[in-house]
């Protein structure tokens, strides 16, 4: 019958003298039990009669001052306790130090694991993958699906960077752009314009001076420079009055220097749904007041021919200007006519120049916010200028 040694706790076969792993020599107690195979001894055995362990006997007690020897001890049925406890608990501590040290490998594995996944977590950009989408991320844009509301959101410390938003900053982002910097905490709303080309005015305000930067996100969620604006002419708080095109647009607001924070309001309004087409020889009157402070058409430009664009304006100093849509400007005039608030220009086209371009009339002042008429005229010539 296989027995355990009581030193290690090894299984042993067999009646050997000593274990096989520590050496521990196995003994019998006299009386007692035998260590190995716990088989009764009687008094006087030198060998377990079993397994063959030696014996130990009992010391002799001291002797009487008399010389009178002792009486012996009683016989005991038991075994010593303080021998078995002090064997037991050698195995038992050997036990416990193993089952401590396979805790510690475990925790060190998992949390070698777990951590990985916590600053993941607290950093869902840098985890995500690069060709996940922004709805995919964990960047905050605020959905402002109807125009003429005000909405709400926070620029906050750390939280919502302008490349979080806009990965391609850096590239993307204009040389005449001094701001914003991409490490700049920012506020996202998105709204999206439905008239094919729309004139559309946004703004956005705070007790802190801010900096937008409109973008236009396309159907493959790739986002591209639009527009970009620090101060409207009436303050610090920015404002754009843009031609945007049909689709999803994503402004980001942030602070001038990107050190302070707080919440912000937004609010688009669109002036013209759609942007008419001025034809040849036509004259429109246009009403200015605090909310439309400037109107966009369209104009075909044919090579060789001359146009003569001009208003006519008692109520404040009005300006014209003629660009392509990318906003290089082709000409533009604020005192050409007879009276001091009237404008006339003059444009030949030439083969560069040729083809769509965008007529904006407005205040040439762009603080003047009086409400007033302007009469404006285009006229088309193929014969040259007088």
């Amino acid at each position: 019958m296989a027995s355990k040694c009581p030193n290690c706790s090894m299984p042993i076969q067999g009646h050997p003298r000593n274990c096989p792993l520590c050496d521990y020599e196995f003994r019998a107690h006299d009386p007692g039990r035998c260590e190995f195979c716990g088989t009764r001894i009687k008094p006087g055995n030198d060998d377990c009669p079993n397994c063959g362990a030696p014996v130990k006997h009992p010391a002799d007690s001291e002797p009487r001052p008399d010389d009178t020897p002792s009486q012996p001890a009683p016989v005991q049925e038991t075994p010593s306790p303080r021998i078995e406890t002090s064997a037991s608990s050698k195995g038992t501590r050997n036990v416990t130090g193993c089952v401590i040290l396979s805790l510690l490998i475990a925790i060190s594995l998992v949390f070698g694991a777990v951590i990985p996944i916590i600053q993941c977590s607290s950093d869902m950009i840098s985890c995500a993958p690069r060709d996940s989408t922004l709805d995919e991320s964990s960047v905050r844009i605020t959905m402002a699906p109807v125009q003429d509301s005000i909405y709400r959101a926070s620029i906050i410390k750390g939280k919502n960077t302008i490349e979080d938003v806009w990965p391609r900053v850096i590239a993307d982002l204009p040389d005449s752009c001094s701001y914003p910097h991409p490490y700049d905490p920012c506020a996202a709303f998105q709204f999206h314009v439905e008239g094919r080309h729309s004139l559309v005015r946004i703004d956005a305000s705070a007790p802190i001076d801010l900096v937008m930067t409109l973008l236009r996100r396309s159907d493959e969620d790739v986002l591209s420079f639009t527009a970009w604006n620090e101060d409207s002419p009436l303050g610090r708080d920015p404002s754009l009055t843009v031609l945007l095109r049909q689709g999803a647009y994503i402004a980001l607001i942030s602070h001038y220097g990107g050190w302070d924070y707080g919440e912000v309001r937004f609010l688009w309004t669109v002036l013209q749904p759609e942007i008419p087409r001025l034809e040849p020889d036509t004259t429109v009157d246009l009403a200015f007041t605090d909310r439309m402070r400037s109107f966009y058409f369209f104009i075909d430009i044919e090579e060789g021919s001359n146009y003569v664009i001009s208003t006519s304006c008692p109520d404040f100093d009005s300006y014209v200007e003629l660009r392509t849509e990318g906003g290089a400007v082709l000409c533009d005039d604020d005192s050409g006519g007879p009276c001091w608030g009237d404008a006339r220009l003059s444009f030949t086209a030439t083969v560069l120049n040729a083809g769509e371009a965008i007529l904006v009339v407005r205040p040439y002042f762009d603080r003047n916010i009086r409400a007033g008429n302007l009469t404006l005229s285009v006229t088309s010539t193929t014969e040259a200028p007088q």
